[in-house]
């Protein structure tokens, strides 16, 4: 990591810290709940808990979970309602009426009722100014300047506007604000849409003024108020230049066009338009320099009586003239600003009672006086702020612009931070100075000096209720105070021992206030010595975290390495097997014995081992045929691994003892199969001869398909002449019924035809085509079409695969998803060994080409299996295409999960990992078969997720799931395949045997 990025994190957590401290001081619940929020889910996370329970050999509850972030969520919730409940949401200062000539802070607008207000505020001398300057042919530009708060907004709505329009003048109001200034001309311009036409088309000042007065022959006067805007928002010159350019250009051209332009702006901005004067080459004279002044105490006194009638409030004229000479007065200039006139109007109008409601020297005196009402303003303004800390942030703002009883002056907004340093954080400030100076609010007056802003306190007025304010909103100044009082004290009398040190919280509250409060050099240097002790602590415990983190860090990632996660698979295997009373779950467990290699996995072999010999497998708790088969593929599955100690270990462990008569032969085909998987042919030979020595003729139909299995067996082991004296003596045997003829007709005629007899094997194939019914099983039609492909009748073959694919299996697919999927592909896995998969797809193909009758669901499973074809030819792009036509990507029913299923497996067989992973992830609380899931989460080398798919399964196939999750591990260290060898462990031996390991000549 580079150095700036650690410094960048650095600033980062530091200012983290600071913030939460910072919480915890003002007890601001917003970030304090959210504090408490964050550490109960990181305390109480799941991966935590597991990682801590782990040290112990437990594991957290399958609920933990979704009870843990079900909390945690609640938590936030209620910490969200209890903000909304305990903070109140204040936008604004209430505005006083619009109706009433009472305006607090707001201006009056051009509307008649306020025209005629204003009128009699005393503003008479410098409006007939103004109209004479705006009627002067002779001056087409002017300047009216006046101080902040001293009404020229209301002047030009409320005085101007008007009176020109009754002389004949067209007025046109233009706000400045951050908009670019042509912008805002052109936007006001347009309001006279009958005036100016397609004024919005114009490109320049010049343009848009003579498209103003291109259909209306008055004179036209622009009217440019708060113009101080243009400066504040374009600091440089460059940014100025252009519109400066366009004033000069009308100027010189100001002849030919009736108009006149007016700019309002504040005294302290006035200098800044030397650059104007300068360019367009004006000079400043009494008629054209305008100045609105404030109020002298007679003309304040005046307004106050008019405001008072208006309203309707009791007044004292000797109190007022008394008032305004000596209350409200500047001390510099004995004048008075008509914003102040307002906002004491305003909270006199305020009072509930007809006693406070008056201007009369009782009301005052009962109030307060007029501190009392400035004070009561100041709780107002304040009280909108929507947080403890903001207000406190701006009244220490408005602390820091006096020195005392009177101003600071006008500070640079530098001066006012580093007053402010460690009191409050830079942003803080910015906002608090930015809010106090704002229009709305006018508690800071903002000025413009040269290339700076400073900011004054509004009046001198404000500082005494100030005082008093900040002795309530501010109290921990005082504490602070008395803190570092006692606690220096303290540390004296006790020999100055360094635990009477300050702790982190008082030194923290101490810091915060270190620019107000009273300090000495003995105690500036006990704070030091506080700090240093802090540091101390500070560093012990960041190296405690680190290692504490780093710790975690270490067994967070050894939890997540596949080696760990392998190991609980083993682990749980182990547990499974050593307590379980379930002889299926047993049997599951043969089938990862050929895999298991290590010492470790050799220990679980041998609980496996221990398990399967431990039972003597009675016919009440397991038949043959489920030992068997287990053992059948164990062999196998050993035998391909080149393991073949595995499965013999297996055979001469096992304690079954030979079953009743009824079920012998089915045990003893079994046997003899897994010694020929073995290559022990001998052993075979012995088994099936022992079994069929006076067995070869069939009570039933089930009886004779085990013969049937014998001689199947008798093949492969060379011995036709067995195979057929089973078919002779079994021939005219009445016993088996029509259904068990249609079962078994097949498989006999498999034998004939591999004895060379094929027209016993076609006499018994019609026999079958007259029998069959819907019933049919369908690895009977299979091996119907391999036996007609033998016998050299590959039309019949055909026919019979294309009819069960497109009639018997798509049209009546039984059963659960998954297995309907499976005998799907079964079938179209047998069409593809026989005829090549070029001919599966166009059946496939086709099929989908006369979809549309079919149910989504139906057609799900048709794409599915379409793209699987492609994938089995390579072909992966189509694969892929026609995977991306299902909608399997969009459907979360129960009844579809195993097709959501089947896709992804197919996404991960086409390298498209993270688009199973998004599948997979819809499945997480669903009906989805979980040994699936957990193979497929291995396939992806998420092993954490299948480790836990796999403990969700609760019934005998839990060893199933942990078994394919270890061989997929295995197969990913190797690079093999050999958990496909069990991938269908729930479907029967034929499909895994036949169609997994494709050989045409293999008779099985």
């Amino acid at each position: 990591m580079a150095l700036d990025d650690i410094s960048k994190t650095s600033e980062t957590v530091e200012k983290f810290i600071r913030d939460l401290a910072e919480a915890f001081r003002k007890k601001s619940w917003v970030k304090l709940l959210s504090l408490v929020g964050v550490v109960f889910a990181l305390l109480l996370s799941p991966p935590l808990v597991e990682s801590g329970l782990g040290f112990f050999d437990l594991r957290k509850p399958l609920w933990y979970s979704s009870i843990v972030w079900l909390s945690v969520t609640a938590s936030f919730f209620a910490a969200a309602f209890l903000v909304a409940v305990f903070t109140k949401e204040k936008k604004t200062i209430p505005p006083a009426p619009a109706t009433s000539i009472i305006k607090g802070l707001l201006a009056y607008t051009d509307s008649k009722e306020d025209s005629e207000w204003f009128a009699r505020l005393q503003r008479g001398n410098i409006l007939q100014d103004c109209l004479r300057f705006c009627e002067d042919k002779e001056l087409a530009f002017g300047i009216l300047s006046g101080e902040s708060g001293t009404g020229k907004t209301s002047f030009l709505q409320a005085g101007l506007l008007l009176n020109l329009k009754n002389h004949g003048i067209n007025p046109v109001y233009v706000k400045f604000t951050d908009s670019a200034p042509l912008d805002s001309v052109r936007q006001s311009l347009n309001g006279f849409a009958d005036d100016v036409p397609n004024a919005e088309n114009e490109t320049s000042l010049l343009e848009l003024l003579r498209a103003a007065v291109k259909k209306d022959e008055r004179p036209l006067v622009l009217i440019f108020d708060q113009f101080e805007q243009f400066f504040a928002h374009r600091k440089t010159k460059a940014r100025r230049k252009d519109f400066i350019a366009q004033m000069s250009e009308w100027y010189r051209k100001r002849k030919t066009l009736p108009v006149t332009i007016l700019i309002s702006v504040r005294n302290d901005f006035v200098d800044h338009l030397r650059d104007f004067q300068s360019e367009m080459d004006y000079t400043l004279t009494l008629p054209n320099y305008l100045s609105i002044k404030k109020f002298e105490p007679d003309e304040a006194a005046k307004v106050i009586s008019v405001i008072a009638e208006e309203a309707k409030i009791e007044i004292d004229e000797a109190f007022v003239k008394e008032l305004t000479r000596f209350e409200l007065a500047d001390r510099e200039d004995g004048t008075i600003s008509p914003i102040d006139i307002q906002i004491l109007s305003w909270m006199l109008d305020g009072q509930r009672t007809s006693d406070e409601r008056a201007f009369n020297r009782k009301a005052f005196q009962k109030l307060g006086g007029v501190e009392g009402l400035l004070e009561r303003f100041l709780n107002r303004a304040l009280s909108i702020r929507e947080t403890e800390s903001r207000r406190q942030s701006a009244a220490k703002v408005l602390l820091a612009l006096t020195d005392g009883i009177v101003r600071a002056g006008a500070l640079p907004l530098t001066d006012i931070k580093e007053k402010l340093k460690g009191v409050l954080p830079e942003t803080d400030i910015e906002e608090a100075v930015d809010w106090l100076s704002r229009s709305d609010v006018r508690l800071v007056t903002q000025f413009q000096d040269k290339n700076d802003t400073l900011y004054e306190i509004a009046h001198e007025k404000l500082i005494p209720p100030l005082r008093r304010l900040a002795s309530k909103e501010l109290s921990d100044v005082e504490k602070a105070q008395q803190l570092i009082d006692r606690r220096y004290n303290e540390w004296i009398g006790n020999d100055r021992v360094s635990r009477y040190l300050l702790t982190s919280r008082e030194w923290f509250q101490i810091k915060r206030n270190q620019k107000i409060i009273s300090l000495n050099a003995q105690k500036t240097a006990f704070i030091g010595l506080s700090k240093r002790r802090l540091l101390k602590w500070q560093l012990s415990l960041s190296a405690l975290a680190i290692v504490i983190l780093s710790v975690y860090g270490f067994a967070r990632w050894q939890e997540n390495k596949a080696e760990t996660q392998i190991s609980y698979v083993t682990q749980r295997l182990d547990d499974i097997l050593v307590r379980n009373k379930d002889v299926n779950v047993t049997l599951n467990s043969l089938y990862l014995l050929p895999f298991l290699e290590n010492e470790k996995d050799g220990e679980l072999a041998q609980t496996i081992y221990d398990r399967s010999s431990f039972y003597s497998f009675p016919l009440e708790k397991m038949s043959p045929a489920e030992f068997g088969r287990r053992l059948v593929y164990v062999t196998e599955i050993s035998s391909k691994l080149s393991k073949p100690q595995t499965g013999q270990k297996l055979l001469d462990g096992n304690r079954y003892s030979a079953p009743a008569d009824s079920d012998k032969v089915r045990w003893s085909v079994d046997l003899a199969q897994s010694h020929l998987n073995l290559s022990d042919t001998e052993k075979a030979l012995l088994t099936l001869n022992d079994a069929l020595k006076d067995n070869e003729t069939a009570g039933s139909g089930d009886e004779y398909m085990d013969l049937l299995s014998a001689a199947d067996l008798y093949l492969r082991l060379s011995k036709p002449e067995r195979a057929e004296s089973i078919l002779k003596a079994n021939e005219n045997n009445q016993n088996l019924g029509v259904y068990d003829d249609r079962r078994t007709s097949v498989s006999q005629a498999r034998i004939y035809a591999k004895i060379n007899k094929p027209e016993k094997a076609l006499e018994l194939l019609g026999q079958y085509e007259r029998l069959k019914t819907d019933d049919t099983d369908i690895f009977t039609y299979i091996e119907l079409a391999e036996i007609y492909k033998d016998l050299q009748k590959p039309e019949n073959a055909a026919e019979v695969l294309k009819k069960l694919i497109r009639d018997d299996v798509f049209s009546k697919m039984p059963g659960s998803i998954s297995q309907s999927m499976f005998i799907l592909q079964a079938a179209v896995t047998a069409n593809t060994k026989l005829f090549g998969g070029e001919n599966s797809a166009k059946i496939l193909e086709s099929l989908i080409a006369e979809s549309e009758s079919l149910s989504a669901e139906q057609k799900n499973k048709l794409f599915l299996m379409t793209a699987r074809v492609y994938l089995e030819l390579s072909q992966k792009e189509k694969a892929l295409a026609v995977l991306e036509k299902s909608s399997v990507n969009t459907l979360q029913k129960g009844e579809s999960v195993g097709l959501v299923l089947f896709a992804a497996e197919l996404y991960i067989d086409l390298a498209e990992s993270s688009k199973a992973d998004k599948l997979l992830d819809k499945l997480k609380n669903s009906q989805a078969d979980k040994v699936y899931l957990a193979y497929l989460y291995a396939r992806l080398n998420e092993w954490q997720k299948a480790r836990q798919s796999a403990e969700r399964v609760t019934d005998e196939r839990a060893v199933l799931a942990l078994s394919l999750i270890y061989i997929v591990y295995k197969d990913s260290q190797n690079g093999t395949k050999n958990y496909e060898l069990i991938r269908y462990y729930d479907y029967g031996s034929l499909f895994n045997k036949l169609y997994y390991e494709p050989d045409v000549n293999d008779p099985a």
